[in-house]
């Protein structure tokens, strides 16, 4: 039964992951398809800026600022931080994510956390995915990624500490939607 928990656990693992990639990697890909041969570079960057800037993003000021439950807003302003970090703007990301996460502290903290774990940073990613465990939003996805890091620091205790918080949190998050 264990088994086939982790083997459940890892496939929604992988099957989340590989749909964020998807999305990324069409953003990516329709932008490479209107490319000509000769383009440059910064051809490159002005299509992904054009992206970026299209994404309709409010002001966070003034009359079109966020409202605090506005899940679409926090989606677009998460789907361009994620944006600048693929395209190496770390910084501009990092400060984005900080600003969504005003609004949605278990969203930034799990993005924050995925940010450190690419970058190796297991107990660092781990600290985030803690924050966004406590936050009870998606908490399973969570508890899956940091069930990865602690493998990754093959940290026994952990990774079934993470398996049992992944276990117990996964029902209830699975009638949630996830962002």
């Amino acid at each position: 039964i264990l088994l086939s928990l982790i083997a459940l656990i890892a496939a929604l693992s992988l099957l989340l992951g590989h749909k964020k990639e998807n999305q990324q990697t069409s953003l990516q890909t329709n932008a490479t398809n209107n490319e000509t041969p000769n383009d440059t570079n910064n051809a490159n960057n002005t299509e992904a800026e054009g992206q970026i800037e299209n994404l309709d993003l409010p002001d966070l000021i003034g009359k079109d600022s966020l409202k605090r439950n506005d899940e679409s807003q926090v989606d677009a302003m998460m789907q361009k931080a994620s944006l600048l970090y693929e395209q190496g703007q770390k910084d501009e990301a990092l400060h984005l994510f900080d600003k969504a996460a005003s609004f949605s502290q278990g969203i930034a903290s799990h993005n924050l956390g995925v940010i450190k774990f690419k970058e190796k940073d297991f107990n660092g990613a781990l600290d985030l995915f803690d924050s966004s465990i406590a936050s009870k939003e998606n908490a399973s996805v969570s508890a899956i990624d940091a069930l990865v890091s602690a493998y990754h620091l093959q940290d026994e205790d952990l990774y079934y500490h993470y398996l049992k918080i992944a276990r117990d949190t996964l029902y209830k998050d699975y009638k949630k939607s996830f962002y």
